[in-house]
Formats: structure tokens, C-alpha cells, sequence
């Protein structure tokens, strides 16, 4: 399922297209809001966005996760697994899995997501200890993850520690060189797809989705002659092609979501029109040839 978040209060001209181009075609994708999403999207298609900072304990997480599926949403998605919340977050999938109180999980199971913060935030790599208590009491709630692979135009061009270009988005994506022909992965430990996708596997839970979220908003697309709505093809191009994963951001998961579908982040209206364009060409006809970048 793909995630898009979006500011109800600013306009739909941000994100209109993503509702006419991939939701109202009938693919799994979500607009996410902390309120009804505005411009008509059905509650089927509302993920209601629920902050993990925003409850003291794990209880109150658990009952803010309970009171969301009861809004009218067709989903909840929290954010978000990071190290400094990943206790917070296991404490608060524990509460809805209790079985004295067998009603919270037949509530809840299998139907809100986790937003997982990748490589670039956070402290710790996903093997340590918390992390993994974390991962692993969502994956018995039936969670899927939406995964933030918010690569920026400006490493693409200019390199950081580890790699510039397609190296560095590779790199970027899976972490640590899993299955990555090209290079050792980010300096930052253990962070990473492959990672994420080889501890659910390695613990019977194959079975529960894993999606990707694109940065696409000015800070992560746009620098220096970079066409933006080009760098958001390119994502989808080196992850189809190289990733190993494909098919996670393949129509019949709704593609790959993004972040954020607002004013002040993003300052044209037309990006989400391009983020179809990727959508038709990438997830729904596969291909692998990424557009030329200039940087």
C-alpha cells in the first residue's frame, strides 16, 4: 500500500492528481491526514495519521491506535519507529496484543502501518536490541511498514561519505550493501531495507508487507539544475532496476508513497502529476530506464 501525507488545511492542487491518476483508477494507495482529507477521497482510502510523540506511554498509544480505527479511516499509520520511540512503540503493540484483552487485537490486527525511519535519522541500527523488540511486536500485530527512502537530489549530484549518483541511491536504499553490487552501503550501521526485509523473514512474518515512501518534496528533490519531477523517476528507475524489490513498488501495492504533498515543502503544484507519470511508468509498467538527471 502506498502512503502519501498531505496537510488538509493547504490545498489539494499539492496532491489532487494522485487522487484522479492512482486512488480513483482503484489501487491500494492512501492520502494521509491527521483529519478528513479534503477534495472528496473515499475513508477507504484515508490513513489517519497518529504520532507516537503525542502519547506519554505505550497504553495510550495503544488506545490512541483503538480510537483512530474507530474514526471512519480506512487505516492508521503511526509515526514512527525510530530508536528513541522503538520502546514507546513496542510497549504500545504489546498492549493491543494482550491476550487478556482479546478484543483490542481483534480490533486492531493487520490494520494500521508503522512510518520506519531509515538510514538518515535516528540513533542505532535496526539490529539493536530495542529496535528488533520493536519490529518484531509490530510484525505479531500483522503491521505492515512503510519504509522512508527520502534520498536527496543534492547527494545524488554532490556525493556524501559513501558514493554519488546511482551507487549512492542504491546504497541508500538497501543499506549496509545488502545485495548492493555496488559498494559497502551508509556509513550508518545496520539501517536498511534488506535488513528490515531479512529479520521479518528470518522470524516466520514473510507474509506482512513492506513499502516504500519517496522523499519528494524541494529538500529531497530539488537542487541546482535537477529536474525534480525527473529525480522522483529516477528513484523508481535504480530501485526497479537494481533494488532486488520491485515488485514492492509495483501497482498492485498502489506504488511507492511520498513525503510530503504540501506548501511551504514543495513549492509547484505540478509534482504530483509528474509522480504519475512514474507511477504509470514504473509500477504499473515496470520498466528500468531511468530518465537523464543534469545536475
Amino acid at each position: 500500500m502506498a502512503y502519501h501525507t498531505i496537510n488538509p488545511a493547504i490545498s489539494t492542487a499539492y496532491w489532487d492528481s494522485l487522487k484522479t491518476g492512482i486512488i480513483d483508477p482503484g489501487y491500494p494507495a492512501y492520502i494521509v491526514s491527521a483529519s478528513v482529507p479534503p477534495g472528496g477521497v473515499p475513508a477507504s482510502r484515508w490513513a489517519l495519521w497518529v504520532s507516537a510523540l503525542n502519547y506519554a506511554t505505550g497504553a495510550a498509544l495503544g488506545e490512541g491506535i483503538l480510537a483512530g480505527l474507530a474514526s471512519g479511516a480506512g487505516r492508521v499509520i503511526v509515526n514512527e519507529i525510530n530508536a528513541s520511540l522503538a520502546a514507546k512503540i513496542t510497549d504500545a503493540n504489546n498492549y493491543l496484543n494482550d491476550p487478556n484483552f482479546p478484543a483490542r487485537r481483534a480490533t486492531a490486527y493487520g490494520r494500521y502501518t508503522y512510518f520506519v525511519a531509515h538510514q538518515a535519522t535516528g540513533a542505532g541500527g535496526y539490529n539493536a536490541t530495542a529496535m528488533r523488540a520493536c519490529f518484531l511486536s509490530a510484525f505479531a500485530m500483522g503491521c505492515p511498514m512503510a519504509v522512508e527512502q527520502y534520498a536527496r537530489a543534492q547527494h545524488w549530484c554532490t556525493g556524501i561519505d559513501w558514493s554519488t549518483n546511482d551507487p549512492y541511491l542504491l546504497n541508500f536504499f538497501l543499506g549496509n550493501g545488502y545485495g548492493n553490487t555496488w559498494g559497502t552501503g551508509s556509513p550508518a550501521g545496520a539501517y536498511g531495507w534488506s535488513y528490515l526485509v531479512a529479520l521479518r523473514n528470518q522470524n516466520n512474518y514473510s507474509g506482512i508487507p513492506l513499502f516504500i515512501v519517496f522523499g519528494v518534496s524541494d529538500q529531497y528533490v530539488a537542487y541546482g539544475n535537477i529536474n525534480p519531477g525527473d529525480f522522483i523517476k529516477r528513484l523508481h528507475a535504480i530501485w526497479n532496476r537494481y533494488s532486488g524489490f520491485a515488485g514492492s513498488i509495483g501497482a498492485g501495492w498502489g506504488g511507492a508513497g511520498g513525503w510530503v504533498w504540501r506548501s511551504p515543502d514543495m513549492t509547484t503544484t505540478s509534482r504530483d502529476v509528474r509522480f504519475v507519470e512514474a507511477f504509470n511508468t514504473y509500477s504499473v509498467q515496470g520498466s528500468i530506464t531511468p530518465p537523464a538527471l543534469t545536475c
